[in-house]
């Protein structure tokens, strides 16, 4: 049965005391107007939501949106994902440090962004790997060459370059293993347009 009640001027209900409740049981409640849900009219109270899906239609979700002024060192905000018995994880702003970081284990926070965020990755101008590029079982590593000194590992490709061009005209030098010697040989890189003079000579 439909019932509908109109009240002219603001309706407000009132419960006596902190810990009493007032609940609304519908399979469906529609709110036609905005809503307000204030959850620090008692001290320490929480707003909370309790859905299986949620639809937000919004595409910006403003956090501390009442805050004023600079920005206390201490303000850390962000989300974090509930996992049961396994560690939180989540992203957060870290005011302190000025940056973005992520956890994984909700003890361990790794920076994402730290000042201007690059744009392209020529704009790193010394890029870091942690370690040497393996590609496919092989790494390459670059050194400048000092002395005669050959790397004793024949499963690294290593692009050595020199002080000075060389016959080559490239001043890149290579060392290889040999297999016939059981050895390591270097040699310096040819340009191309070394490498047509010397064909045609020799």
């Amino acid at each position: 049965m439909l019932s509908t009640k109109r009240y002219d001027g603001n309706l407000t209900i009132t419960t006596i005391g902190n810990t009493s409740t007032i609940t609304l049981h519908s399979p469906t409640v529609i709110i036609e107007g905005d809503l307000t849900v204030r959850g620090t009219a008692v001290s320490g109270s929480v707003v909370t939501v309790e859905t299986t899906n949620t639809v937000i239609q919004d595409n910006i979700i403003t956090l501390n949106g009442g805050a004023t002024g600079v920005p206390s060192s201490t303000l850390t905000s962000g989300f974090e994902v509930n996992r049961g018995s396994r560690p939180t994880v989540g992203i957060r702003w870290n005011e302190s440090l000025a940056r973005w970081e992520l956890t994984a284990d909700n003890t361990n926070w790794e920076v994402i962004v730290s000042g201007a965020a690059l744009k392209n990755v020529v704009e790193d101008t010394s890029p870091e790997l942690g370690g040497s590029l393996n590609t496919n079982g092989f790494a390459i590593q670059f050194s400048k060459l000092t002395g005669s000194a050959i790397p004793a590992d024949n499963s690294t490709l290593n692009i050595i370059y020199g002080a000075a061009v060389g016959s080559g005209g490239t001043g890149i030098k290579f060392v290889s293993y040999d297999t016939r010697s059981s050895r390591y040989v270097r040699d310096e890189l040819v340009s191309r347009k070394k490498g047509i003079v010397q064909a045609l000579i020799f």
